[in-house]
């Protein structure tokens, strides 16, 4: 029942499809364009461990986020896109109404801890270090993913699509002279 674990935390195949429904159902209230079922799990699950990552790497760094920068950072998106366009495009990449306040989270300590690993540089090499510093997080958590969602890559920090069981030919048939 587990699509993914990430350290010791599991992202079950029900949490995983309840947050789609619930995407779907957002959609719907928006009267948006629906995302086919597959492209919108996957972008849930990578989602999902990416969350994970990120409150992995604040617990190494004592942070968190209060809700009162939770609630700023909300309002700025909305206040630049405005609300309906936020939860359009986080639903349509897997996520509910009711996961702003997780997104929100996420969004706020990834930039804390980013912040924290960048110390104030933003040349090249500062944000090889940043990226560096995320493979090496994903790399210690060891993320595990259900072979039918993909695999995990810590180099992009994103799910690779499932392997294809379908065998293409190499060569073209011939015909029979």
């Amino acid at each position: 029942g587990a699509a993914a674990v990430v350290g010791g935390a599991k992202v079950t195949d029900q949490q995983l499809s309840t947050t789609v429904s619930k995407a779907q159902t957002t959609l719907r209230t928006l009267k948006q364009q629906q995302t086919p079922v597959g492209q919108m799990t996957s972008a849930a699950l990578n989602w999902r461990i990416r969350e994970l990552l990120v409150d992995a790497a604040a617990k190494k760094y004592k942070m968190d986020a209060t809700s009162t920068e939770v609630e700023a950072f909300m309002q700025k998106a909305y206040a630049q896109y405005g609300k309906n366009q936020v939860l359009a495009q986080l639903a349509s990449n897997g996520l509910a109404e009711s996961e702003l306040p997780a997104f929100g989270r996420m969004s706020v300590l990834q930039q804390k801890v980013s912040t924290r690993v960048l110390g104030g540089k933003t040349d090249a090499s500062a944000q090889q270090a940043l990226a560096k510093f995320w493979h090496d997080v994903s790399v210690e958590q060891t993320v595990k993913v259900a072979p039918r969602y993909g695999v995990w890559n810590n180099d992009t920090l994103a799910l690779d699509p499932p392997k294809s069981d379908v065998v293409s030919p190499t060569v073209s048939p011939t015909t029979p002279q």
